[in-house]
């Protein structure tokens, strides 16, 4: 009888705020794709989810997937519980291959996968619950551990430093597809694949460098004339790339509209960019609109490591290239300036020019300009998400609405830590 998978959080999620704040970190995008499925295709396999509670109701809908029922419909089957952080589920799949006895594998003493006989299930999942829906080792009642070399992402700066080694691999991976050998009125260079799906369309004036890197173009996605594309390069369905250049290890997810500069950089979905500015060694989220001219630094004038902010203390990155790390339905004026590394919390709405420059980091569901930060009302800001959503054809479910008020109560020690009065 075919092995239950489930792709599991642990404590490192905290790690990825503020994009965690409405997601598990296995629905964070790494090349073309998301590290959930990444894993089902490693496993050819339909995984079951288990999250922090809050996320749980809205990620079944989004996803259809079973979601926090480790016991289950199926309780006689063993599980393969996968760590959602795993990059290379490839490698963890023949490493459990090896071996059908119950096993936790471990890097370090972090939990990277483990197979969990029917009958050593008991107090698993009241275990989980009461850990916050988080996994730790010592809750599995297995006898063997075994050292799994299989890496696991550490932190949210990491993905896009790494995107563009993981688009090149995914589309190596990817069988078939391609595009006409010509296009009229685009200029390509270079030998690397160019997919397109159906009903991509690049207009006349394109220009596609595919010298150091392939590019993929999702379906129904556009790319105007006096666009300029650098390989790697994954651009999702729906997607206008409305000029500009967007450059090399650049995911763009689905239903965006992109113009400007953008380098090395996750634009999760839903997010537009629709005018100049630069974006850079960044992590954008869901349903964000950066004003004109919003522009990140991602570089230290003096070429140290980035520090970025995280529970209340700068953390160095140990990295040169850092730009924002922006969470949900952010807002952003125009001219807005963001520092090298800054951290923009969920549900923010900032503007002020280069009077931002300094700020290294943005309360979730907060309004104004530093130092004079006050409350985003939940209330009002749902009312915006409502009308952003419709104009995409995609209705605010109850479900989210009770994930955003959820969010909203979780993230009041930032705001407390920031002063910001709550309601």
């Amino acid at each position: 009888m075919r092995e239950r998978l489930i792709v599991f959080e642990d404590a490192g999620c905290r790690n990825f705020t503020p994009l965690t704040h409405t997601r598990p970190v296995y629905e964070l995008r790494l090349g073309i794709m998301g590290l959930r499925e990444r894993c089902e295709r490693a496993f050819a396999a339909e995984a079951e989810l288990a999250c922090r509670p809050h996320l749980a109701a809205h990620l079944a809908a989004a996803t259809g997937r079973r979601v926090n029922d480790i016991n289950g419909t199926s309780s006689s089957r063993s599980l393969l519980l996968v760590n959602g952080r795993a990059t290379d589920p490839d490698a963890l799949r023949a490493l459990l291959a090896r071996d059908a006895g119950p096993a936790a594998y471990m890097n370090g003493d972090l939990l990277v996968a483990a197979r969990i006989p029917a009958d050593r299930l008991d107090g698993l999942a009241a275990n989980l619950a009461a850990n916050g829906g988080l996994l730790e080792p010592g809750m599995l009642k297995v006898p063997a551990q075994h050292v799994a070399p299989a890496p696991l992402v550490t932190a949210l700066w990491e993905l896009p430093l790494r995107n563009g080694d993981f688009i090149r691999t995914d589309i190596q991976r990817l069988g078939g597809g391609g595009a006409p050998d010509e296009l009229p009125g685009v200029h390509r260079s270079g030998d690397e694949r160019l997919i397109l799906a159906p009903g991509a369309v690049i207009e006349p004036g394109a220009i596609l460098d595919l010298r150091s890197g392939p590019i993929i173009i999702g379906r129904d996605a556009r790319v105007a004339g006096l666009s300029r594309l650098e390989g790697p390069l994954a651009i999702g369905a729906r997607t206008q790339i409305l000029g500009g250049r967007i450059r090399a290890g650049t995911t763009i997810g689905p239903e965006c509209r992109v113009a400007g500069e953008v380098e090395a950089a996750i634009l999760h979905g839903h997010t537009n960019k629709y005018h100049d500015g630069f974006i850079g060694h960044a992590y954008i989220g869901e349903w964000v609109n950066l004003g004109a001219m919003t522009t990140n630094s991602d570089l230290k004038n003096t070429y140290g490591t980035v520090k970025i902010w995280r529970d209340g203390a700068l953390v160095d990155t140990g990295e040169q290239k850092v730009g924002a790390l922006i969470g949900d339905h952010v807002k952003t004026g125009i001219g807005t300036l963001l520092d090298t590394g800054a951290v923009v919390g969920m549900v923010a709405n900032i503007y002020g020019g280069s009077a931002l420059l300094g700020s290294k980091w943005f309360p979730s569901f907060s309004w104004g300009t530093p130092p004079k930060l006050t409350l985003h009302d939940p209330e009002r800001a749902l009312v915006t998400m409502a009308e952003v959503m419709r104009r995409r054809g995609v209705a605010l479910t109850q479900a989210y609405r009770d994930l955003i008020d959820d969010a909203f109560m979780l993230t009041r020690p930032e705001r407390a830590f920031a002063s910001i009065r709550d309601l």
